[in-house]
């Protein structure tokens, strides 16, 4: 009888085992799931080619009032800028709308907002950061690299 009992418990614990490992993984998230929802800056540096050793970290300078703004990636391209609890200035809107396309591999960025775009390359994108990366052009003609990074909240 102990024998039989052991071989049921084998069985039972064998089938059980292989129900376990054929669920299916979850797979990651793909890079147009992980954008959804709400950002918040928490580093802003900047570097330009007149001065490449020196990196200005504007997050440091940024008043409070902005600080506290959030950007909300929403489905179908729909970016939503928010001024926060705090406005910089009664007047602003709380809220502005624009759009955003990020490329199907998820490395690059565009946002577009009373039709002027801006494209980011994406150097990270997790479910809890994503740190963009932007060069531009200054009035003198000088390239100036900017690195943001953002915590999803």
């Amino acid at each position: 009888m102990k024998k039989l009992n052991f071989l049921s418990t084998l069985l039972l614990a064998l089938i059980m085992a292989g129900a376990v490992s054929c669920k299916k993984k979850k797979s990651d998230p793909s890079p147009q799931e992980r954008i959804l929802g709400k950002w918040k800056i928490t580093a802003f540096t900047a570097v330009s080619s007149a001065n490449p050793g020196i990196i200005v970290d504007y997050y440091a300078i940024m008043d409070n009032c902005a600080k506290d703004n959030f950007y909300e990636y929403r489905s179908g391209g729909v970016l939503i800028e928010d001024e926060g609890p705090t406005k910089c200035s009664s007047s602003d809107p709380q809220q502005t709308t624009g759009s955003y396309t990020l490329s199907a591999d998820g490395k690059t960025l565009t946002w577009t907002q009373a039709s002027e775009s801006i494209t980011f390359e994406v150097l990270e994108l997790s479910n809890t950061t994503k740190k963009l990366k932007s060069t531009e052009n200054d009035d003198s003609g000088n390239q100036i690299t900017f690195q943001i990074t953002f915590t999803k909240m």
